[in-house]
C-alpha cells in the first residue's frame, strides 16, 4: 500500500493541485492545454507504468532499478561503450547510402520510364531476408561489413521508398495547376511542387522508416560476430539469460534512436519551419 501510495496517489494529487482544472481538457479533441499541464499527464502516465511494473512484474524480468544498475556497471566496464560506436558507424553508412538510393529512386519515377522501377522495388518490401542474404554475401563478395550495409540498405529502403512514392502521387493537382499557371517549366515544376513541396513529409516518412533500422539491428549484426557491435553483446548475453543486461543495451539503443528521431524533427524544424503553420488547433 505504501508503494501505492508513493508512486501513485502522491502523483495524481499534485498532479490535481497544480493546475489541472478538469478532465475535459484532456479528452477534448484537438484541444491545445499547457505544456505544464502536458508535463504533468506524463509524468502521471508513467508513474503509472512503473507502478504496474513494479508490483506485478515477473521475477524472470528485472525491474527499473536493475535495469538502471546494470546500464551503469556495463558503462563503467568502457566495453559496451566501443560497441556502441561501432553500430552507430553501422547505422550512419546505411542510413547515408539509404537516403541516395531512396531519392534517386523515388523522384526518378516522376519520368515516366522509371515508374515501372519505383513500382518493383516497393514491391519488394513484402519479402524475407532469407535467401536474400546469401545473393547479397555473393554480391559483396563475401565481405561481411559491406553486407551489413546492403541488408540495412535493402530492408529500410523498400519501405522508404513505398512511402515517398505513396507521398508524391497524393499531391494535389491545383499545386500542378497553380505551376504551370505562372508559367513555370515542367522541371521547375518538378523542383517546387515535387522535391521542395513534399519535402516536410519525406522526412517524416524518413522518421518513420529510419527506425526499423533499430529493430532490425541485432538480426544483421549478428551475421558476423566479428565486426561487434551493440547487437552482437545483446544477444551474447541473451543467450545467457542475462536479461538486466539486455534490457539495459535496450534501453540505450532507445535513447539514441530516440536521439535520432529529434534530430530529425529539429532538421524539419529548421528547414521547413513554414510547415507547422497549417495546423489549427483549439
Amino acid at each position: 500500500m505504501s508503494i501505492l501510495k508513493q508512486y501513485f496517489l502522491q502523483p495524481v494529487m499534485a498532479f490535481a493541485e497544480n493546475g489541472f482544472a478538469t478532465t475535459k481538457d484532456v479528452f477534448t479533441p484537438n484541444k491545445v492545454i499547457s505544456k505544464a499541464k502536458m508535463s504533468t499527464v506524463v509524468i502521471v502516465q508513467l508513474t503509472i507504468l512503473f507502478t504496474l511494473w513494479f508490483m506485478y512484474g515477473s521475477q524472470l524480468l528485472p525491474n527499473p532499478y536493475d535495469i538502471l544498475l546494470s546500464m551503469w556497471k556495463l558503462l563503467q566496464a568502457g566495453k559496451v561503450i566501443g560497441e556502441l560506436l561501432t553500430t552507430l558507424t553501422l547505422i550512419i553508412q546505411s542510413m547515408a547510402i539509404t537516403i541516395v538510393v531512396s531519392f534517386a529512386i523515388s523522384y526518378a519515377t516522376i519520368l515516366p520510364f522509371f515508374r515501372p522501377l519505383g513500382f518493383i522495388v516497393s514491391k519488394l518490401r513484402f519479402l524475407t531476408l532469407v535467401g536474400l542474404q546469401f545473393a547479397f554475401t555473393i554480391w559483396n563478395h563475401g565481405d561481411m561489413h559491406n553486407l551489413k550495409i546492403s541488408l540495412f540498405v535493402f530492408s529500410v529502403s523498400v519501405f522508404f521508398i513505398d512511402s515517398m512514392i505513396t507521398i508524391i502521387n497524393s499531391i494535389d493537382k491545383e499545386r500542378f495547376i497553380h505551376a504551370r499557371t505562372i508559367q513555370l517549366s515542367e522541371w521547375r515544376t518538378a523542383w517546387e511542387v515535387i522535391i521542395m513541396g513534399t519535402f516536410p513529409k519525406v522526412l517524416d516518412a524518413m522518421r518513420s522508416n529510419f527506425a526499423m533500422a533499430w529493430m532490425m539491428l541485432t538480426m544483421i549484426e549478428v551475421i558476423s560476430k566479428s565486426d561487434g557491435g551493440i547487437g552482437v553483446m545483446m544477444a551474447d548475453q541473451n543467450k545467457y539469460l542475462w536479461l538486466d543486461a539486455v534490457f539495459a543495451m535496450q534501453l540505450m539503443i532507445l535513447i539514441l534512436a530516440m536521439g535520432q528521431d529529434a534530430l530529425f524533427g529539429l532538421l524539419k524544424k529548421r528547414t521547413c519551419g513554414w510547415a507547422f503553420n497549417n495546423i489549427e488547433k483549439r
